[in-house]
C-alpha cells in the first residue's frame, strides 16, 4: 500500500522528522537530511527493513496489481480479528493491537505471561475464542 504513487519515501522521511522532533533531536525549523543518510547506508537501511518486515510477511496475503504496485489485504485481516475480539470481550482498539502482536510471537496463542500480565482481565474462554480467531 503506497500514499505516494513514487512509494512511501515521502512519508516514511516525514514520519523520521516527526519522531525526531517530537524527542526533541532537532531545534525548532531543522530538518536533517534523512534521504542522504539512508542512501549513504543503504544496505544496512534495505536490511532493518527486511529484518522488521520478514516475519509479518506470512501474515499478510498480497499480489501485485497491473499496475506493478502492491496489493494488501492486511488491514481487512486485521479489521475482521478486531470486530471478532470485540464480539467477545470490549476492549480499546490499542489493546486489540497489541494482543495481536503477542498472538504473532506466540504462534496463534496468548503466552501465559501474556494472558496473566497484559491480558489479565481475559477469562481462559476469551482467550480461548480469541486465539480461534486468529487462526481463521
Amino acid at each position: 500500500m503506497h500514499a505516494f504513487v513514487d512509494g512511501n519515501g515521502r512519508l516514511q522521511r516525514w514520519l523520521v522528522h516527526q519522531v525526531l522532533a517530537a524527542a526533541g533531536y532537532n531545534p525548532p525549523g531543522l530538518v536533517f537530511p534523512v534521504s542522504a543518510a539512508v542512501l549513504r547506508r543503504l544496505d544496512d537501511y534495505r536490511r532493518v527493513l527486511e529484518s522488521y518486515s520478514a516475519p509479518l510477511r506470512s501474515y499478510v496475503d498480497w499480489w501485485a496489481t497491473e499496475s506493478g504496485n502492491v496489493e494488501v489485504c492486511f488491514l481487512e485481516a486485521f479489521d475482521r480479528f478486531a470486530a471478532g475480539v470485540k464480539d467477545i470481550v470490549e476492549m480499546p482498539d490499542r489493546q486489540v493491537e497489541r494482543l495481536r502482536g503477542f498472538l504473532q510471537q506466540g504462534g496463534g496463542r496468548l503466552s501465559t505471561r501474556a494472558h496473566e500480565q497484559e491480558f489479565a482481565a481475559l477469562t481462559g474462554t476469551e482467550a480461548e475464542r480469541i486465539e480461534a480467531l486468529n487462526t481463521r
